[in-house]
């Protein structure tokens, strides 16, 4: 869930329009006030490219780690039913 959180909009940023492109409604509504604070963070994020590297690393890091859990047996992993 991290992921789809933290990269899909960081891959958006790449492949979508701009802002300044797209009109803008003079009312804000409530999801556009959670928009602007979620854009406040991963602007923050993403301004530099030292931050976008720790921030790469980091969730390829957890993603690692989490795939580790059925080796080291901290979950049960099961594919197939008996």
């Amino acid at each position: 869930m991290f992921i789809a959180y933290k990269i899909t909009p960081f891959l958006a940023d790449i492949f979508l329009p701009s802002k300044d492109q797209i009109k803008s409604n003079n009312n804000p509504t409530f999801f556009d006030k959670i928009a602007d604070k979620y854009v406040k963070i991963l602007s923050y994020l993403l301004k530099y490219k030292h931050r976008q590297k720790i921030f790469l690393v980091t969730v390829f890091s957890i993603l690692f780690i989490t795939f580790l859990f059925p080796l080291f047996r901290i979950v049960h992993f099961r594919m197939l039913p008996s």
